[in-house]
């Protein structure tokens, strides 16, 4: 169990670290990019069951919906 909670609070930091980044017009798009490509790994390497596959789903969709009323859709990787 304690490693499931260490890869949820990895995989939190990481979307954090991403909303901060693309928030952020210093970051380039490429790092960006990288670091969404490593919490895609992430979140493949934590294998879901049915319950939480739905709870995790929700909870991205809410992170989703939040940045996007930050910036349009088309600019969260490519803006720089």
């Amino acid at each position: 169990m304690a490693n499931v909670v260490a890869t949820l609070v990895t995989l939190e930091n990481k979307l954090n670290t991403l909303v901060t980044w693309i928030q952020d017009d210093s970051v380039s798009p490429a790092d960006r990019f990288q670091l969404l490509q490593e919490i895609a790994e992430e979140a493949a390497r934590y294998k879901l069951g049915g319950d939480d596959k739905i709870r995790v789903s929700a909870g991205a969709c809410d992170g989703v919906s939040f940045v996007t009323l930050l910036r349009p859709p088309t600019l969260l990787i490519l803006s720089s």
